[in-house]
């Protein structure tokens, strides 16, 4: 994982994480101020109150700063999940309803503290210097790339195992996409939605293709070229997804986008792979440790992805 990269998808997740918090927190307050009845506390205090939401959404922002950015401070991260986690369910009660238009950062976020949490558990820290702060900090993505995977992997097993047969006929696609068509528009709105529900092979091949993207999700964190394809493929399936059905899931649309995005070959001195140890930001004085163990790396990663996986499946519907 090239160190600039892992810069940029660190980045990435600290704008969209931050974008959410602000976003929920912000349109729950503007919300809440025309509901008829009060939400309950402890929501409430900050459905209704101007200073507590602007304290909440401050709080978390720099939290997310002192985790993702150069201090990759633990304790800050789990103060930016709970703000992340007081903000989504406040936004849920104002609105009875999740947005799907920003949903996902947190369980990235979950996923870059597991990483990191075990990262430091192997004794990896990022204060041991800047070959072992790149190192802690590719644990942390391959832990927000894991919970991404995982994600997609729950939908597509879950339309297996719930739909069964029923989800390769192509009736659930042409019935999705009609039940979210507009009545009347341009091109976009109303023309490539009917025409696909109109074409029941088209509806099929495109359910076949959601199912190898989702199983096929854990691509991901397989390796370097694996992973930028897969990252296209959810790009485009939530590409198709918007242009027929007009549902956008931008959170993780974006995240897939960077991870996607060649960065090792646009930017100067830019390498798919963390092991290069001629890499200027590596420190010369690190590398007999790096070496020292480096047969543990993939065994770990698999822990860690495992983890995520397991964390997700326990955490589900908290």
């Amino acid at each position: 994982m090239d160190p600039k990269a892992l810069t940029i998808w660190r980045s990435a997740l600290l704008l969209i994480t931050a974008a959410e918090c602000t976003i929920q927190t912000s349109a729950g307050y503007w919300q809440a101020q025309f509901r008829p009845t009060p939400i309950a506390p402890p929501y409430g205090w900050v459905a209704h109150n101007l200073v507590v939401t602007i304290l909440l959404a401050t709080m978390t922002v720099i939290a997310l700063w002192r985790f993702l950015g150069p201090r990759a401070s633990l304790a800050a991260g789990f103060v930016a999940l709970a703000g992340l986690k007081i903000g989504g369910e406040t936004f849920e009660r104002v609105f009875m309803v999740h947005h799907q238009d920003f949903y996902q950062g947190g369980a990235l976020l979950i996923g870059a503290l597991i990483g990191e949490s075990y990262a430091r558990m192997l004794g990896v820290r990022a204060e041991g210097g800047r070959l072992q702060a790149l190192e802690a900090r590719r644990f942390g993505m391959t832990g927000a790339l894991a919970m991404l995977a995982a994600s997609y992997m729950a939908a597509g097993s879950s339309k297996v195992l719930t739909g069964g047969i029923s989800w390769a006929t192509s009736a659930a696609l042409r019935l999705m996409i009609l039940s979210h068509s507009d009545v009347e528009g341009g091109l976009l709105a109303t023309a490539i939605p009917n025409w696909a529900a109109a074409s029941p092979h088209l509806c099929l091949a495109l359910e076949m293709g959601t199912l190898v993207v989702q199983l096929g999700a854990f691509m991901l964190i397989v390796g370097p070229r694996a992973r930028r394809l897969w990252a296209s493929l959810i790009v485009a399936f939530h590409l198709g997804i918007y242009l027929t059905s007009h549902i956008l899931f931008v959170t993780p649309m974006l995240f897939a986008a960077v991870v996607a995005f060649p960065w090792a070959r646009v930017l100067p001195g830019g390498d798919d792979n963390l092991d290069d140890l001629h890499d200027p930001l590596h420190d010369p004085g690190e590398v007999p440790q790096r070496r020292a163990r480096p047969a543990a790396r993939g065994r770990d990663l698999v822990i860690l992805a495992g983890a995520v996986v397991l964390a997700m499946r326990i955490a589900h519907g908290w």
